[in-house]
């Protein structure tokens, strides 16, 4: 009797089905494309915010205590590059690393002038299980770097001019030059000239293992900068930035499970022995106030269509539930309870969030989709939130029901017959 009663009522009122349908799959549709373009892009903006630079530099102890640079060179400490390399395969966030860069410091001397030196990797392998290959360096980190000619291959000879080193020493690039380290003379092919925006302006770039044979510091570096994917910090994480020992077991679990950039940071440190590793703020931070920024964005944009769909729902089941008050007249008169009115209604509702939730949530995945791709450039489609169309048709439906229904029901037979009979 009921899905009788229900069907009826859909078929006697096409233009309230047309309408309401419209109206839901333009909502659900709108909040079903705005999640799928944050679920899908979530990972490609922290890479592509990772172009800022490292959001963890890892230290030597000595050289973190004692200052990090006198002129251009560290005053203490080395770090073992073999435990760098180790770092992807053997800590807990080893997945949420995206980029490595150790970094080794000397001076030489070009043209009879001193010139500080920088070793860094340049597309360094890293072997991981299973076979697979870890490809990472200053040009994998530094992508905002801009590179005129090639990265230096490890193992050869070859290096880059900062651009305030071509520019104090040079009128045009040399295809070579001679370098004085140490005392002795090495010739180096130039691949190119960087501009980096920063102090490496000042610098000549070599591959790290070249620089570390002519020091005979195998195997050694100075610092590493490193580009981590972070959750922005809470409460908690602010909590144990202050004081490590006020958290309580549950808050401490939750912040080691947490990839808050100091928990990740602690895991890192306690993968290398002898160093300490260091946040960079302004980095992490601002890595977290886009990623908060921009959900902020997508949820207020959500529930800006949410409010307008049950506004709109609202008054269409509004002005059909004032017309059918007759209806709804007759049925109480004839014993018919609230409870037993209010299934018809919500399960009228209910059918129709289901189909324009439905259609929604196609229609949602396949703009969000067409967002990625034209923003981002990316080929990704979020099927998970496929279910949140037909859920927020139902919710959306539901609230818009409610309010008019319960009206309804409020109100004595006798005056919604004679409001009926009036209309």
């Amino acid at each position: 009797m009921i899905g009788r009663f229900v069907f009826r009522s859909l078929k006697e009122h096409p233009r309230k089905l047309l309408l309401t349908c419209l109206v839901l799959w333009a909502s659900s549709g709108l909040i079903t494309a705005m999640f799928s373009l944050l679920v899908s892009v979530q990972d490609k903006l922290q890479e592509e915010l990772a172009s800022i630079g490292a959001n963890i530099r890892l230290l030597p102890v000595e050289s973190a205590v004692g200052g990090i640079f006198s002129s251009h060179l560290p005053q203490w400490g080395y770090l073992a590059e073999e435990k760098i390399e180790a770092l992807k395969r053997d800590i807990f966030w080893r997945n949420n690393l995206l980029a490595l860069s150790p970094r080794l410091f000397a001076e030489g001397k070009l043209l009879g002038k001193k010139v500080p030196l920088l070793g860094l990797w340049f597309d360094h392998k890293i072997p991981l299980e299973g076979g697979e290959v870890f490809v990472t360096g200053a040009n994998h980190l530094h992508r905002h770097w801009q590179l005129q000619g090639s990265w230096p291959k490890e193992g050869k000879k070859e290096c880059l001019l900062g651009w305030e080193v071509q520019k104090k020493f040079f009128p045009k690039v040399p295809s070579k030059i001679t370098l004085e380290i140490r005392g002795k003379k090495y010739s180096f092919q130039v691949t190119g000239v960087v501009r980096t925006f920063g102090k490496e302006d000042k610098y000549l770039l070599l591959p790290l293992d070249v620089l570390q044979e002519i020091l005979h510091l195998k195997g050694k570096v100075h610092l590493v900068d490193i580009s981590a994917v972070t959750t922005p910090e809470t409460k908690i994480a602010e909590k144990w930035r202050r004081d490590p020992t006020s958290l309580t077991p549950e808050e401490y679990e939750r912040w080691v499970c947490t990839p808050f950039p100091g928990s990740v940071a602690v895991q890192i440190q306690n993968a290398v022995p002898h160093s300490t590793a260091q946040v960079v703020r302004p980095v992490a931070e601002s890595q977290g106030k886009l990623l908060n920024h921009l959900k902020t964005l997508i949820l207020g944009l959500s529930a800006l269509a949410f409010v307008t769909g049950a506004l709109s729902v609202l008054a269409i089941f509004f002005y059909y539930t004032l017309e059918r008050r007759g209806e709804v007249a007759l049925m109480k008169a004839l014993g018919a309870t609230p409870w037993t009115i209010a299934t018809l209604f919500l399960l009228e509702s209910f059918l129709l969030g289901i189909f324009g939730g439905a259609l929604g949530a196609l229609s949602g995945v396949a703009l969000g989709h067409w967002l990625v791709a034209y923003i981002f450039s990316l080929s990704q489609i979020s099927w998970s939130v496929l279910l949140l169309g037909p859920l927020f048709g139902v919710f959306i439906s539901g609230v818009g029901t409610s309010i008019p229904l319960w009206k309804s029901l409020c109100e004595p037979p006798s005056l919604l017959l004679k409001e009926a009979a009036y209309d």
